[in-house]
């Protein structure tokens, strides 16, 4: 009885058998070339972030740089129109100051808005 078990396993072995080479090609390695085709994808995906944000962390450097510049430059000239607010004596000279001070800070924000644009 047991050798006529291990004959019926191995006729049903032997009728899977074609069975099982047909999924493997037909399934199993198209599956497979597909995950390949999809790792080089993913492959030239993560170079060209990688690349990108290469370039964007140099433009950052470059802008923070910018903006260290122009602040320090405002922030020398505004000390210095602090200090002169001392001199004037009257409303009309201070509201003359004022206007100037206001154009120096405009262009300042402006290219601080302008390289924040950029970024």
């Amino acid at each position: 009885s047991d050798v006529y078990k291990r004959q019926d396993m191995d006729n049903l072995f032997q009728k899977s058998w074609p069975k099982k080479e047909t999924i493997e090609v037909d399934v199993f390695q198209t599956r497979q070339a597909e995950i390949a085709n999809h790792k080089k994808i993913y492959d030239k995906h993560i170079r060209s972030v990688l690349e990108k944000n290469e370039e964007d962390e140099k433009a950052f450097g470059e802008t923070v740089e910018e903006f260290s510049l122009l602040v320090g430059n405002y922030e020398k000239l505004l000390a210095k129109y602090i200090a002169a607010l001392d001199n004037f004596s009257n409303l009309s000279e201070l509201q003359g100051y004022l206007r100037k001070t206001k154009e120096a800070y405009n262009p300042c924000t402006l290219r601080c808005y302008l390289s924040l644009i950029h970024i």
